[in-house]
Protein backbone atom coordinates (compact mmCIF):
# COMPACT_ATOMS: atom_id res chain seq x y z
CA UNK A 1 0.00 0.00 0.00
CA UNK A 2 2.83 2.23 0.57
CA UNK A 3 3.20 2.52 -3.66
CA UNK A 4 -0.18 4.75 -3.63
CA UNK A 5 0.72 6.61 -0.67
CA UNK A 6 1.35 9.21 -3.16
CA UNK A 7 -1.77 8.45 -5.32
CA UNK A 8 -4.14 12.02 -6.32
CA UNK A 9 -7.21 11.81 -3.70
CA UNK A 10 -9.05 11.00 -7.46
CA UNK A 11 -6.74 7.66 -7.40
CA UNK A 12 -7.22 7.17 -3.75
CA UNK A 13 -11.12 7.38 -4.37
CA UNK A 14 -11.02 4.85 -7.27
CA UNK A 15 -8.99 2.67 -4.88
CA UNK A 16 -11.85 2.80 -2.58
CA UNK A 17 -14.24 2.07 -5.29
CA UNK A 18 -12.60 -0.63 -6.50
CA UNK A 19 -12.22 -2.41 -2.77
CA UNK A 20 -15.67 -1.63 -1.98
CA UNK A 21 -16.85 -3.41 -5.48
CA UNK A 22 -14.54 -6.31 -4.42
CA UNK A 23 -15.96 -6.56 -0.37
CA UNK A 24 -19.76 -5.73 -1.74
CA UNK A 25 -19.90 -8.49 -4.76
CA UNK A 26 -17.71 -11.08 -2.30
CA UNK A 27 -15.31 -11.70 -5.08
CA UNK A 28 -11.88 -13.46 -4.46
CA UNK A 29 -8.65 -11.34 -2.83
CA UNK A 30 -12.00 -9.85 -0.73
CA UNK A 31 -9.29 -9.81 2.73
CA UNK A 32 -7.08 -7.57 0.52
CA UNK A 33 -9.86 -5.68 -0.12
CA UNK A 34 -10.80 -4.81 3.42
CA UNK A 35 -7.36 -3.94 4.21
CA UNK A 36 -7.39 -1.45 1.10
CA UNK A 37 -10.48 -0.09 2.66
CA UNK A 38 -8.51 0.63 5.85
CA UNK A 39 -5.98 1.56 4.54
CA UNK A 40 -7.94 4.78 2.73
CA UNK A 41 -9.74 5.57 5.54
CA UNK A 42 -5.91 6.13 7.53
CA UNK A 43 -4.86 7.84 4.16
CA UNK A 44 -8.34 10.06 4.14
CA UNK A 45 -7.78 11.27 7.83
CA UNK A 46 -3.81 11.96 7.27
CA UNK A 47 -5.29 14.39 4.07
CA UNK A 48 -7.42 16.15 5.99
CA UNK A 49 -5.34 17.06 8.90
CA UNK A 50 -2.93 18.16 6.13
CA UNK A 51 -5.79 20.39 4.43
CA UNK A 52 -6.64 21.92 7.79
CA UNK A 53 -3.07 22.49 8.88
CA UNK A 54 -2.75 24.67 5.84
CA UNK A 55 -0.09 21.97 4.19
CA UNK A 56 -2.61 20.47 1.68
CA UNK A 57 -4.61 21.94 -1.24
CA UNK A 58 -8.66 20.72 -1.64
CA UNK A 59 -8.48 18.95 -4.96
CA UNK A 60 -12.41 18.27 -4.29
CA UNK A 61 -13.81 21.85 -4.54
CA UNK A 62 -16.39 20.71 -6.29
CA UNK A 63 -17.59 17.31 -6.32
CA UNK A 64 -19.68 15.95 -3.73
CA UNK A 65 -19.20 12.79 -0.93
CA UNK A 66 -21.52 10.52 -3.34
CA UNK A 67 -20.26 10.97 -6.27
CA UNK A 68 -16.21 10.93 -4.76
CA UNK A 69 -17.25 7.43 -3.09
CA UNK A 70 -18.70 6.38 -6.73
CA UNK A 71 -22.48 6.69 -5.76
CA UNK A 72 -24.13 6.01 -9.06
CA UNK A 73 -28.08 5.19 -8.67
CA UNK A 74 -28.52 4.25 -12.22
CA UNK A 75 -25.64 2.48 -12.93
CA UNK A 76 -24.87 0.21 -9.62
CA UNK A 77 -26.53 -3.07 -8.08
CA UNK A 78 -28.98 -2.49 -5.10
CA UNK A 79 -26.84 -4.29 -2.67
CA UNK A 80 -23.72 -2.08 -3.89
CA UNK A 81 -25.46 1.10 -3.42
CA UNK A 82 -26.78 -0.25 -0.11
CA UNK A 83 -23.16 -1.02 1.05
CA UNK A 84 -22.19 2.21 0.11
CA UNK A 85 -24.78 4.39 2.07
CA UNK A 86 -23.79 1.97 5.36
CA UNK A 87 -19.97 3.03 4.70
CA UNK A 88 -21.53 6.72 4.47
CA UNK A 89 -23.19 6.64 7.38
CA UNK A 90 -21.14 4.45 10.12
CA UNK A 91 -17.37 5.47 8.69
CA UNK A 92 -15.49 7.41 11.29
CA UNK A 93 -13.03 8.36 8.17
CA UNK A 94 -14.76 9.96 4.80
CA UNK A 95 -12.85 11.59 2.13
CA UNK A 96 -12.18 15.09 2.23
CA UNK A 97 -14.41 17.14 0.17
CA UNK A 98 -15.12 21.02 -0.61
CA UNK A 99 -13.84 22.11 2.34
CA UNK A 100 -14.47 22.43 6.20
CA UNK A 101 -17.93 23.24 6.18
CA UNK A 102 -18.98 20.59 3.83
CA UNK A 103 -17.54 18.00 6.03
CA UNK A 104 -19.28 19.30 9.54
CA UNK A 105 -22.35 19.15 7.85
CA UNK A 106 -21.87 15.32 7.52
CA UNK A 107 -21.11 15.34 11.10
CA UNK A 108 -19.92 11.93 13.31
CA UNK A 109 -20.77 8.62 12.05
CA UNK A 110 -24.54 7.14 13.12
CA UNK A 111 -25.33 10.90 14.20
CA UNK A 112 -28.48 12.27 13.53
CA UNK A 113 -26.93 14.94 11.35
CA UNK A 114 -25.48 12.63 8.80
CA UNK A 115 -28.34 11.13 8.38
CA UNK A 116 -30.27 14.25 8.05
CA UNK A 117 -27.85 15.36 5.40
CA UNK A 118 -27.91 12.04 3.29
CA UNK A 119 -31.56 11.51 3.13
CA UNK A 120 -32.49 14.76 2.02
CA UNK A 121 -29.98 14.53 -0.32
CA UNK A 122 -31.43 11.50 -1.82
CA UNK A 123 -35.05 13.36 -1.24
CA UNK A 124 -33.61 16.07 -3.59
CA UNK A 125 -32.29 14.39 -6.23
CA UNK A 126 -35.65 12.86 -6.47
CA UNK A 127 -38.03 15.92 -6.55
CA UNK A 128 -35.57 17.46 -9.18
CA UNK A 129 -36.31 14.30 -11.26
CA UNK A 130 -32.99 14.45 -13.19
CA UNK A 131 -32.02 11.08 -14.52
CA UNK A 132 -34.04 8.23 -15.99
CA UNK A 133 -36.62 6.70 -14.03
CA UNK A 134 -34.90 3.40 -13.15
CA UNK A 135 -32.09 6.28 -11.11
CA UNK A 136 -35.12 7.95 -9.82
CA UNK A 137 -36.77 4.47 -8.57
CA UNK A 138 -33.17 3.43 -6.97
CA UNK A 139 -32.76 6.54 -4.83
CA UNK A 140 -36.27 6.09 -3.33
CA UNK A 141 -35.17 2.01 -2.76
CA UNK A 142 -31.94 3.83 -1.07
CA UNK A 143 -34.29 6.77 0.72
CA UNK A 144 -36.07 3.40 2.25
CA UNK A 145 -33.29 1.60 2.96
CA UNK A 146 -32.04 4.77 5.40
CA UNK A 147 -35.17 5.02 6.76
CA UNK A 148 -35.59 1.36 7.95
CA UNK A 149 -31.88 1.02 8.70
CA UNK A 150 -30.94 4.33 10.73
CA UNK A 151 -34.22 6.30 10.79
CA UNK A 152 -37.43 4.26 12.35
CA UNK A 153 -37.35 4.27 16.02
CA UNK A 154 -34.11 5.92 16.33
CA UNK A 155 -34.66 9.74 15.61
CA UNK A 156 -37.56 12.09 15.76
CA UNK A 157 -36.41 15.03 13.10
CA UNK A 158 -38.80 15.04 10.05
CA UNK A 159 -38.15 12.44 7.39
CA UNK A 160 -37.96 13.94 4.06
CA UNK A 161 -41.42 14.14 2.05
CA UNK A 162 -41.02 12.77 -1.76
Amino acid sequence: MKKYENASDDGLAQIFINAQDIVSNNKPNKKEALEFIEWVKIEWAKRKKLYIEGKRKLQYPEKGMLATLGYKAGFMKGHDRRNLLKFVMTSDSLPFVQGEAYMASWDSPLSEKRLLKLSYLLANLIKKGKGQEMTRDNWKKDLIFLFEEYYKDKHTFSWPKI
